[in-house]
């Protein structure tokens, strides 16, 4: 799915990962898009020593991103193309630290100040150019606990 040039993108941007990553994957052995997700994250847990699959049968399709054994919290339910293959790379980037969309420490401190419990629901579309910002910024309220 991913050609030798991405592929070699990509092994640079992973390589000065610090954590060991999993793509946590269920799907159903019926599910339509099966194949096109697989193919996807095993051509990117390729492109690093540090990322890797395991798959199980479920209902649907998603995966969770798992973080030296720990869920991340970051959950995808759909293959993600187009824009949100960004979404995935940044995910990845930015639980290591190194992601190039982390606001800047007033904004973290004004979502780590939230009083919740806040339920929060983010539906992204492939052809929105502004979704892989949103998923991004998603995914820094995970560590408050506060936010569902």
């Amino acid at each position: 799915m991913l050609d030798v040039a991405m592929k070699n993108q990509l092994a640079g941007i992973f390589s000065g990962l610090a954590g060991n990553y999993t793509f946590d994957i269920l799907v159903s052995p019926q599910h339509e898009s099966k194949d096109e997700l697989l193919e996807l994250l095993n051509d990117v847990a390729s492109c690093s020593d540090k990322i890797s699959c395991q798959v199980n049968d479920g209902e649907g399709l998603q995966f969770t991103l798992v973080k030296d054994g720990k869920p991340t919290g970051i959950k995808f339910r759909a293959v993600p193309n187009g824009h949100e293959f960004t979404s995935l790379l940044l995910a990845i980037l930015n639980s290591d630290g190194k992601g190039k969309n982390i606001p800047d420490e007033s904004i973290q401190n004004r979502v780590k100040s939230l009083k919740g419990p806040i339920h929060l629901t983010t539906y992204v579309s492939l052809t929105c150019t502004n979704c892989p910002d949103a998923v991004s910024y998603t995914h820094l309220t995970l560590p408050t606990k506060r936010i569902v």
